[in-house]
């Protein structure tokens, strides 16, 4: 589809009868095509008719062209359905002339036409509207579909469903070597373009990693309270004194011979108790509970974040992305 006002004619008088008031130009004027129920001039667009193009037209510049596609008319089997309304709509002059006092016409226009449906069998879409490739790419040759205004609803009384995939062969009965998903792309910006979550396999994937979060905390709270009954102890015991003998304290002065106590320290038995029992569970229950609870949050990481993994549990979409 070309992107400029195209071809002219000679402006022929119009049985139209204008308002010197209106504030329209002449070219306008000349584009006037009737008035709207309310009675106000509404201006028509001049339409280019393609030789082997079937077209019909209709008030406000409302128009239905069946005919090939712009760039692809040279080429076999390009046909094309074209459904507008508002022609030009974003030009105020819609018929514009030329120097020499010619009416200029207007064709099919993807940035000036206000609202459009377009349907051809062979056409570059995606560089023809200007769209930015995304992870989909931007076809070319190939049977495509639009549907442009300013403002777009899509509504259902049941169900909408955006479908990729559906068929073997391309419109050529070719083969198709695969699929592609979808993407959604605001502001017609892919820099961001990023897969979409599924949001089953997420909260998944959020459940299970909570539990063995929960499990590690009590993991650690065992193994602080063990360690709270070992503090305890030793902050309470006291070392016992046993024992006597016979010496010789040995002073400057030489002294008879005495009697003298010996010490003997010994391990206190509650702190003897608190430390083994705080080491055989550490040893047998808090180092092996550690072990299992890595080795789970790396089986949960492996399942639902690994890319390699499962479909049916990867948190992402293999094809699917939004910005």
């Amino acid at each position: 589809m070309p992107v400029s006002i195209l071809g002219s004619e000679k402006q022929k008088d119009t049985t139209v009868q204008v308002d010197k008031n209106a504030g329209l130009t002449r070219g306008e004027a000349a584009a006037a095509g009737g008035f709207g129920k309310d009675g106000k001039l509404e201006q028509c667009s001049t339409l280019v008719k393609n030789p082997d193009a079937n077209l019909l037209s209709g008030p406000a510049n409302t128009f239905i062209s069946l005919t090939r596609d712009e760039k692809k008319k040279t080429e076999p089997n390009a046909g094309a359905i074209w459904i507008c309304s508002g022609l030009s709509n974003s030009l105020k002059d819609k018929a514009p002339e030329t120097k020499e006092g010619l009416n200029q016409s207007a064709k099919p226009n993807f940035n000036l036409d206000a609202s459009f449906i377009y349907i051809t069998s062979k056409s570059d879409g995606d560089d023809d509207l200007g769209l930015a490739k995304g992870s989909v790419g931007n076809i070319t040759n190939s049977a495509f579909g639009t549907i442009k205004s300013t403002n777009i609803r899509v509504i259902a009384r049941d169900g909408i469903k955006l479908v990729t995939g559906t068929d073997k062969t391309n419109e050529k009965s070719g083969p198709k070597a695969t699929f592609k998903g979808i993407d959604i792309i605001a502001g017609n910006d892919d820099s961001y373009l990023q897969f979409m979550v599924k949001g089953n396999n997420l909260i998944d994937f959020l459940k299970e990693a909570m539990e063995e979060i929960s499990a590690l905390a009590g993991t650690l709270y065992t193994a602080t309270k063990n360690q709270d009954v070992l503090n305890n102890a030793v902050k309470n015991h006291v070392h016992t004194v046993i024992g006597a003998g016979v010496g010789v304290v040995a002073l400057p002065i030489p002294l008879p011979v005495t009697t003298v106590v010996t010490a003997q320290a010994v391990p206190d038995p509650g702190t003897a108790v608190a430390g083994a029992f705080t080491g055989m569970t550490a040893a047998e229950f808090t180092m092996k509970d550690c072990e299992t609870h890595k080795r789970n949050l790396k089986n949960i990481t492996r399942r639902y974040l690994d890319p390699t993994g499962k479909d049916d549990e990867f948190v992402l979409s293999r094809y699917n992305k939004v910005n």
